[in-house]
Order: structure tokens, then C-alpha cells, then sequence
């Protein structure tokens, strides 16, 4: 016999029965289920999208992101080594010179900004003062900067690549970093448009491997919580604003114990059964299966029919969340020990397909 297959669109008790494994979940990604007798498939782990650093997302002539990064109100010293990085997001090449990002006044004589002039990657540290490369930007799409210095010699990246050395002049610099800065200290300067993510500032020189590192494995980037440069009306936000803010990285505790490596669990070799409740009626025990709407090309009436292809689709936990088969499945490591909830994305609440928030098949629901 063919693998059977039963839709939660056609049967509204099995959707309520169900209703655990994908309602208290919540927002989590949105999934379609299906029930297949045929040996389930194990998914594989994937890499785990760390929360580090700022995130920002800014218009055109719009504001900026301002991040205090050290409680002292004391100036950086001259000679200390230091990092800066992130991910850039040009929506535009701009016309005219552009700071990105960076630390201190960007109209102070000694801050210290990746900037954009004629399109070209500049490491700036005030008048005159600079790293030139004659690398450009292109836009929409992302690009590593990375900037060291090792208490003499300073060092420009793009993309994890080396592009420009030198000895600038340096001078104290207060410690607060700045995205997409409103002012600017060019009369024709342009606003910076697009996003940034991940950009941290760090006191210790990060080496050339560790750059090209990044480069390698960037973060999974639609799944950033970004905060925006130029937030609604705060009448608008008053209730939601924590919804929309994310929470400064500063504040989130921290361990020296790496996260937890994902483990997935043995899948129960329980074959599954229909059980008649009453008239109507039915309950499905066993071998449900569950993937994302936005994988699914198919219509209900082609999932409903037997013999509908499920592979690749993750052995779901019934009753448990979505996230709970995640976590069994080996995607994500359990959130219960140390601070692997750090390691499970936020924006995992945020995904959704043509701006509908419910999942797919999930008809009957509201009744529990």
C-alpha cells in the first residue's frame, strides 16, 4: 500500500489534535504537516546564527543607530589595539561621501568610521586622515568590513581580503559607536541607506585568518532581528516597542562555555494509527511530518492524496512545538542548558510568506 497522507486542511479534529505541535508555537516559521507512513529522514544540523553585535536597518536622510559601548565616560586610549566589523547592505551606491559606520563623533578630529568616497572603501579617522582602497561597493548585496589596529599599524578589509595598510594619525576617541550617522562632516556628505548587521567593535587585534573566517561563514542575514534607524511614531509603537527593539547585545548575559553542539534524537519507530473518536472524528498517533509552507510547492489537494512525496520534510513531535522538532531533529540545541536559547534566532518569530502570519492547514485550531 502507498504511504497515506491526510491534510489538517480536510480534517478539522486532527487539526485541533495537532493544534500543539504547531499553535503554541506561536510565530516560529510557518510549516505544513503531513502524515506518511514511509521511514522518516533525518535532517542535518545546520550552522548555528550567533546573536553578536548591532543591527540596523536606515533610510536615506534618515537617523542613525548611537551605541554606548563602554559605561566609563573615559576616551579609548591612543595606542590601545582594537577591531571593528560588520556586514554591510548598500540599498544605492550614493552620490556623494558616506559614513557607514564607526566609533566616536563622526564630526570629531580623531573618529574613526568606515566611509564610502566616490564609492570606494575609505577607513576614516578624521580630516585628511585616512586608509584609501580602491575597492568599490556594489549594491544589494552584502559585504564584510573589517578595520585592526595593533598600536601602530592599522589594516583595512573588505570582504575578507586585505585591501589597504597604513599609519594614521590617532588621538583619543570616546567610546560610542555610530551607524548610519545623521551628521556629516562633508557640506556635500550623503546619508547611508541600507542595513548593517553584526557590527561589533572589539578591544584586542582580530588576524587576518580570523577575518577571511568571517567572510566565510556569514550569518544567516533574513533571519536578523534588525532594529530601525528611523523607528514609526512612538504613539504607533508605545505597546509593541519591545517587539521591535531588539535587545542591546551589551545587556545579554555571557559565558565562556560555547553553546551546546545540536544533537537530533533517535525518531520513534512507532508505526502510525487512526483511532476513531467518535463520528467524524479521528485521531493520527504517529508518523506526522512537518516543513515550511514556503517549501512546499504543492496545492492540499496534491498533499492529500496518497503517495505524496515527503521527503525531506522533518519527523515532527506530536504534541510539541515546531521548535520542538527542531531541537529534536538536531537544527537548533536545547534551550534548557546554559545560554543555547542565545543560539536559537529571534526572528525565527518573524518569518512569514506574502504577509500572512498563520501556517499553512491550520483550519480548526481556533477551537482549542
Amino acid at each position: 500500500m502507498s504511504p497515506s497522507v491526510l491534510t489538517l486542511r480536510n480534517v478539522r479534529s486532527i487539526s485541533c489534535v495537532l493544534g500543539l505541535a504547531l499553535c503554541i508555537a506561536g510565530p516560529l516559521p510557518r510549516a505544513a504537516m503531513a502524515q506518511s507512513s514511509a521511514p522518516p529522514r533525518s535532517s542535518q544540523s545546520s550552522a548555528l546564527p550567533l546573536s553578536n553585535g548591532y543591527n540596523g536597518v536606515f533610510l536615506a536622510d534618515g537617523d542613525g543607530l548611537t551605541k554606548l559601548i563602554s559605561e566609563s565616560r573615559s576616551q579609548v586610549a591612543v595606542d590601545a589595539p582594537w577591531s571593528m566589523y560588520g556586514w554591510v547592505w548598500l540599498q544605492e551606491v550614493p552620490d556623494g561621501p558616506t559614513l557607514i559606520s564607526g566609533m566616536g563623533d563622526p564630526l570629531g578630529e580623531y573618529s574613526r568610521y568606515f566611509a564610502l568616497n566616490d564609492g570606494k572603501l575609505v577607513l576614516r579617522f578624521g580630516h585628511g586622515n585616512r586608509l584609501q582602497s580602491t575597492n568599490t561597493l556594489g549594491p544589494k548585496a552584502w559585504h564584510l568590513l573589517a578595520a585592526t589596529f595593533d598600536g601602530a599599524k592599522a589594516h583595512l578589509y573588505l570582504d575578507g581580503k586585505k585591501i589597504a595598510s597604513g599609519t594614521p594619525i590617532f588621538g583619543p576617541v570616546s567610546p560610542v559607536l555610530e551607524m548610519a550617522p545623521a551628521a556629516s562632516p562633508w557640506p556635500e556628505g550623503k546619508h547611508f541607506a541600507g542595513k548593517i548587521a553584526s557590527f561589533r567593535w572589539v578591544q584586542r587585534v582580530v588576524t587576518e585568518a580570523q577575518v577571511s573566517n568571517l567572510f566565510r561563514h556569514p550569518p544567516e542575514f533574513s533571519l536578523i532581528n534588525y532594529e530601525l534607524g528611523s523607528p514609526y511614531w512612538p504613539v504607533q509603537t508605545r505597546a509593541s516597542i519591545g517587539l521591535r527593539t531588539p535587545q542591546d547585545p551589551s545587556t545579554l548575559p555571557r559565558s565562556n562555555a560555547p553553546f551546546s553542539q545540536p544533537a537530533a534524537l533517535a525518531i520513534p519507530s512507532q508505526r502510525p494509527t487512526l483511532q476513531s473518536m467518535s463520528d467524524h472524528e479521528w485521531r493520527m498517533d504517529a508518523g506526522w511530518k512537518l516543513t515550511e509552507t514556503n517549501t512546499v510547492k504543492a496545492g492540499g489537494e496534491e498533499i492529500s492524496q496518497p503517495g505524496f512525496h515527503t521527503q525531506g520534510w522533518l519527523s515532527a513531535v506530536v504534541p510539541g512545538t515546531v521548535l520542538t522538532t527542531m531541537i529534536d531533529r538536531g537544527i537548533y540545541p536545547d534551550p534548557d542548558y546554559g545560554l543555547n536559547n542565545l543560539a536559537i534566532p529571534e526572528t525565527l518569530n518573524k518569518r512569514m510568506r506574502k504577509g500572512n502570519h498563520t501556517y499553512s492547514g491550520m483550519h480548526g485550531c481556533d477551537e482549542l
